[in-house]
């Protein structure tokens, strides 16, 4: 029996319906490079660009919008960003640290591990970076190894209070709005009556659909839908921010390791450090 700590129950919130990330750390624009030589000390404000790829050659992270375009092979793990503009970091340990109460994210565990490899490095030149990452001592097997439902069960429809539809969406419903739980069975309103907003979900792409834990195929029952997850071991998987990789999967049950923030992989990446012109 796998302990449910603090961790499990912020990682099981997102099983349902993931927030992107992008607007909490992609979305960094970064000043002017300066355009200075010399040399990366530490502690220096540096702009970073960067590209990481896993060994099979798939787009793990990058800061190049071009780098995300539909054309290139992405890994699973893959967010991409709204901005082209650098990273700013300072060179050294810490670089990726996050807001206080959240453990760093896939992005930030890699500037983490670039902002200790640039520091003696010249100012602006490109280089290559193997970046691993491995178990972090601090991250326990009771708290990072998962154990998820393989067959999820989801309602054909639910009702809402118009409050508290309004508190999730932000306006008031109307029919034909989308209010969507799980991006696999978008759901509409199709009613509101008096105080009650009536919503009904379907599969968004026939009797198979994507999760973040692999394809799943939608079974209609009396009340609803099951998502049989097709799940493999050995596969990545991206949680909200974090990267875990499946272990073990039986009838009912997936198990996703957490405890190396790569997933075991070793990054591939092309990075510029400049020192930066703002202070």
């Amino acid at each position: 029996m796998l302990r449910k700590g603090i961790f499990v129950n912020w990682i099981e919130s997102f099983m349902v319906i993931l927030i992107g990330f992008a607007s909490l750390f992609w979305g960094v624009t970064a000043p002017a490079f300066s355009g200075s030589e010399g040399l990366i000390h530490l502690g220096d404000r540096v702009e970073v660009a960067l590209t990481c790829r896993i060994p099979s050659g798939e787009l793990a992270a990058s800061t190049s919008l071009s780098e995300g375009g539909e054309a290139v092979a992405k890994a699973s793990v893959f967010t991409p960003r709204s901005t082209s503009e650098p990273l700013v970091i300072a060179a050294g340990p810490g670089a990726g640290a996050p807001p206080a109460g959240r453990e760093r994210s896939f992005e930030e565990e890699i500037l983490e591990r670039i902002g200790a490899e640039i520091v003696g490095k010249p100012s602006g030149q490109p280089m290559r970076l193997r970046l691993l990452a491995g178990r972090q001592p601090e991250r326990g097997e009771a708290d990072y190894v998962l154990a998820m439902a393989r067959i999820r069960k989801r309602p054909a429809q639910a009702r809402v209070t118009v409050d508290a539809y309004r508190s999730r969406m932000g306006k008031a419903p109307a029919v034909g709005d989308t209010y969507t739980t799980d991006p696999a069975l978008p759901g509409r309103v199709t009613s509101v009556q008096g105080d009650e907003v009536l919503i009904a979900f379907s599969p968004q792409d026939g009797p198979r659909v994507s999760t973040p834990l692999g394809e799943a195929e939608v079974r209609n029952v009396d009340d609803g839908y099951e998502l049989h997850i097709d799940a493999r071991p050995g596969q990545l998987v991206r949680t909200g921010h974090l990267v875990g990789r499946i272990i073990q999967v039986t009838a009912d049950q997936i198990l996703i390791d957490y405890r190396d923030p790569f997933g075991g992989e070793t990054l591939e990446c092309e990075v510029v450090a400049r020192k930066s012109a703002s202070r």
